[in-house]
Order: C-alpha cells, then sequence, then structure tokens
C-alpha cells in the first residue's frame, strides 16, 4: 500500500522524530489487527517526543490503511509505560513535539498531551490499550486514550506528580474514575491496581500476565469483524455522548488549570531540584564497558565479543579524546577498557556505534564502570532492560547519560515520604 504521507502526518516539520532507531514496533497478530509496542524498555518506556510522534504517525497510518480494523498499544519490558521522559533524546526536544500538537505559548505542552488523546479519539478505528506493570502519569494519559482498555493483574496506574508539580497535563480522574475516586487519585497521587482499575469504570477487564496478550487480541478480534463503516459511527457514537457531558471542553481547561499550577512557588521548588542541576558525572582515570547480553541471546560468561565499531565518551555535550592505543573495538574477550595516562577524566554520557557486520553480537544489555586503580570497579550505568540498538550498521546508539539523575532522586524522596517508592525513576514522570 502506498500512502500520500504529508497529507495524513503531522510530523513534515519535525522529521528527526520519525527517524531510527524506531522505538514504537508494529506486527500483525491477526487478521486486520495492528500491534503497536512501545519499546524503550530501557527507559520504563518512558514518553520521549521521538516515542510519542512514532506514536501517531503508526495510529494515522493505521487510520487510512484497509487493512487494518483495530489497534492494540501495549509496553515493552517490565511496565506500560512511567511518564513523560524528562531526559530527552539529543536532536530532539519537548518544543519540537509540541510545536507540532499545538500553538506555542504558556500551556503548550499541556495542550500538547491533550491533543495526542483527542487524536486518538478522533481516530475512525479502535484502539485498545493493553496495560501491564506501571503506566504512571503521562503514561496513564496515553493509555487512558484507548477506546477499550484492559489491565493485567500487575497493573499499576496512577498520577504521583500531583504531590510535587501539579495536576495531569490530561485531567482523566473525574471522567473515567468517577468523582470520588477521581478526587483521591488527585489529592493522594496514589496509584490503583488492576482491580481497582476496572471497579472505578476505568478499564474495561482485568487478566493474566501470563494470558494477557492473548485474551487482548481476542477482544480485537471479535472488534475487528465488525465492517468498518459500522464501527466508525459506532465509536464516534460513544465518544459524542460523552463530549455533549463537556469531557472535551473540561480537558482543555484542564491544560489552563495545569499550566497555571506549574508557576506556584512549591512546584517550581521541585522543579529546581533536577532543572538546575548538571547530569550525574564521574571522574576515573579507568572505564570499562561490559555486554551482559548480545541480540544472538548470550548472557554473562558465555559473551567472548565486544563488537561494538566505536566507544564514545563525553561531559558536557562534548567529547573526549580517548588515546588511539585505548578502546580498540570490535575485540574479543568480555569487555573493553579505556585508561587515561595523565588522570582522571569527567564524563557523564556515553554512546557506541554498532559495528560494520554480524548485528546478532550487537549489546543489548551491558555495565559501564568507573575506576582509580583498574582494580576496584563503581557501577556507572547498569542496562539490565534490552536496549534498542539500532540493527543498521554503523549506527549510533545516541548518547546515554549515566546513572542517578537528579530527577530520579527527587522522585525517589518524594514518594518515600509517601511510603510509596515502587519504581527506582531514573528522570522520567
Amino acid at each position: 500500500l502506498k500512502f500520500s504521507w504529508s497529507s495524513i502526518m503531522r510530523f513534515d516539520g519535525a522529521p528527526e522524530l520519525l527517524e531510527d532507531p524506531q522505538v514504537v514496533l508494529a506486527d500483525r497478530p491477526a487478521k486486520n489487527v495492528l500491534r503497536l509496542t512501545l519499546y524503550r524498555p530501557h527507559r520504563r518506556n518512558a514518553l520521549s517526543p521521538k516515542l510519542r510522534a512514532q506514536l501517531i504517525h503508526q495510529l494515522q497510518m493505521a487510520d487510512c490503511d484497509p487493512t487494518v480494523a483495530v489497534t492494540i498499544i501495549r509496553g515493552s519490558g517490565p511496565d506500560f509505560s512511567a511518564g513523560y521522559d524528562l531526559s530527552f533524546e539529543v536532536g530532539t526536544s519537548a518544543e519540537s513535539f509540541s510545536d507540532v500538537m499545538d500553538a506555542p505559548g504558556d500551556g503548550q505542552f499541556q495542550r500538547g498531551a491533550v491533543n495526542t488523546v483527542l487524536l486518538m479519539w478522533d481516530l475512525r478505528k479502535p484502539v485498545i490499550t493493553q496495560v501491564h506493570g506501571h503506566a504512571l502519569a503521562g503514561g496513564s494519559e496515553i493509555a487512558s486514550a484507548g477506546d477499550l482498555v484492559y489491565v493485567a493483574h500487575s497493573a499499576r496506574v496512577g498520577y504521583p506528580p500531583t504531590r510535587s508539580m501539579g495536576c495531569p497535563d490530561t485531567q482523566y480522574m473525574p471522567w473515567l474514575c468517577g468523582f470520588r475516586k477521581g478526587m483521591e487519585l488527585m489529592l493522594t497521587g496514589d496509584t490503583m491496581d488492576a482491580e481497582q482499575c476496572v471497579a472505578c469504570g476505568w478499564a474495561n477487564g482485568s487478566f493474566p500476565d501470563a494470558t494477557i496478550d492473548d485474551e487482548v487480541l481476542k477482544i480485537a478480534v471479535k472488534v475487528a469483524r465488525v465492517p468498518a463503516d459500522i464501527q466508525q459511527i459506532n465509536k464516534r457514537s460513544v465518544h459524542r455522548a460523552m463530549e455533549v457531558m463537556g469531557i472535551r471542553t473540561a480537558l482543555r481547561y484542564g491544560t489552563e488549570l495545569q499550566a497555571l499550577v506549574m508557576h506556584s512557588k512549591d512546584s517550581q521548588a521541585f522543579m529546581r531540584k533536577f532543572r538546575t542541576t548538571e547530569l550525574p558525572s564521574a571522574n576515573f582515570q579507568h572505564y570499562k564497558f561490559t555486554p551482559r547480553k548480545l541480540r544472538d541471546g548470550r548472557t554473562g560468561d558465555a559473551i567472548d565479543v565486544v563488537h561494538i565499531d566505536r566507544l564514545k565518551l563525553r561531559h558536557k555535550q562534548k567529547a573526549t579524546a580517548i588515546p588511539a592505543d585505548q578502546g580498540v573495538v570490535p575485540c574479543k574477550g568480555r569487555c573493553v577498557v579505556v585508561s587515561f595516562p595523565d588522570g582522571p577524566v569527567r564524563v557523564d554520557e556515553i554512546s557506541f556505534t554498532t559495528a560494520s557486520d554480524h548485528p546478532e553480537w550487537d549489546p543489548l544489555q551491558w555495565l559501564f564502570e568507573g575506576s582509580d586503580d583498574g582494580e576496584t570497579w563503581t557501577v556507572l550505568q547498569n542496562r539490565n532492560q534490552d536496549f534498542p540498538t539500532p540493527t543498521k550498521r554503523l549506527f549510533t546508539s545516541g548518547v546515554l547519560g549515566l546513572d542517578g539523575g537528579k530527577a530520579s532522586k527527587a522522585f525517589t524522596e518524594r514518594d518515600r515520604e509517601y511510603g510509596d517508592n515502587r519504581i527506582q525513576r531514573r528522570s522520567m514522570l
């Protein structure tokens, strides 16, 4: 099939958002069913501008594809989505996404978030969101935008930022959870478990984690049987009823309240905890990169090669010059070490370039460590979830900050006060 992309896409003015790596993966698990998987498991599917843009891109293409009748959205790794990502990727920014979604000015980010939800509701074809693990903050907004929502028993859904930053960008709580439950979620920042999600009406049903893929697919196949010209009216009729009751107007008014609360003294004080500080950095003489899982499935001691074309170290967005005889890759062995003969060198980010061949040897998980003496090592970055390493050859991984950022610490401290520290969040809401 060929589409006139310019007629349906919103991102002609920000094409970098649609470039590789692809962080929304598509498959066809059944006839007329498209399934989209949020694929940033190493970041708990935090909503970067690239992920949000690619999700909308896929949904708009599906709406124009006669072979698609319904779309499922799910997450990879342990969670559906931990929320908006505050450590935006190199070459993109929140503004580049928001500029496409709404007019500039105070509250633009919030209006862009609501417009994303409304866009999903305005699609002709039904969208089903399949939630497992955490769906927090912006992740819960995307999940709420499904026409049907099903949760795994592991699901935890809520908006913790109401405790420190203000009300949600998309204030779905009173509409989808009812007045009392919606008020409780807003005033406490607590999360709902699967049973509560179904009981209050936020979700249609709940299934065991082991079977939710199959159960949701069965429902999608049933939805896909209804002719598209009839189904679009069925969907529209329910949304029109909600609009008559005021949901669309209320969500738009909510963006103004959210923009307003971001100017409050306490919200700004919380934001300063991580917006006015540098990225976490390290200052060592020796650095070590150790693959822990390869694309071919090998892990741990079974790995005998570091198969990348180049390892780069950075500080304050500038590349660090690595001595010519150090960090030579690809190489045999379990790790590659970079030593600086003149003393410690400060590093706050790393990146690597895929090798020219053997994509099956690409690292998906790894440790990056630092040492003063080359004997005792400190873990600086532990990628223990599969990273979407590009399959393209000689292609950069993107810049990756060290673990333990100021945002992560701020959220952890905030939620510990509420006895609610279930995720070690790394620079995400």
